[in-house]
């Protein structure tokens, strides 16, 4: 399981890096625009300079492997794809019930503890869901050595995990669609079945 997850790390690594470098040259494009209409010659040097000063400077803060901010957005991106999973199945269990109890009932049930029950039912495998990454990503010599070993695999193995993340994101959206569109048909059966929602 660990081998799946920080292959998607590494995945969402090397595209993140990707799209930060091409935002870090759009920058470093406009700021040279910028010098050149309105200012002398003269101070090209200068911005060039203060440029790279500034880049090594910050450097670490952005491509540092362990506490950069390309992996911190990269663990945000599995974290999110693993919750649109999660959505759907959550949805179902509660909307199922909050259907076969009435929309209103659950709200005056036992003194709003139907309410808590799902509430507590979602925070519960949520947390499972957390758990389980954060174990993963808790330690970064564990991932680190994985992604050395990604490294010397070649373009025919990244080529299949960017096709396995791309289908798991898609997967994951297309779960969080559904989840919301069983919540709607919920409610649709609900009045039905119990009459309106007030």
């Amino acid at each position: 399981m660990n081998y799946v997850i920080i292959a998607i790390l590494y995945c969402w690594l090397l595209w993140v890096s990707k799209v930060g470098g091409k935002i870090q040259k759009g920058v470093f494009l406009i700021m040279r625009l910028v010098v050149l209409i309105f200012l002398p010659k003269r101070y090209l040097k200068k911005f060039y300079r203060n440029y790279l000063n500034g880049y090594k400077a910050i450097s670490p803060g952005y491509w540092n492997l362990e506490y950069g901010h390309h992996i911190r957005i990269a663990k945000n991106l599995v974290y999110d794809t693993c919750f649109g999973y999660v959505a759907f199945p959550i949805t179902v269990v509660s909307c199922i019930i909050c259907a076969l109890i009435g929309w209103d009932n659950i709200f005056l049930c036992m003194d709003g503890m139907g309410v808590f029950a799902i509430a507590f039912l979602i925070m519960c495998v949520m947390y499972i869901a957390v758990v389980r990454l954060t174990t993963v990503f808790s330690d970064p010599h564990v991932y680190l050595s994985y992604f050395k070993t990604f490294d010397n695999l070649g373009n025919e193995w990244l080529k299949k995990w960017k096709t396995y993340t791309i289908l798991l994101l898609a997967g994951a959206i297309l779960s969080a669609v559904m989840s919301f569109k069983f919540y709607l048909l919920t409610i649709y059966i609900s009045k039905k079945i119990h009459g309106p929602i007030i």
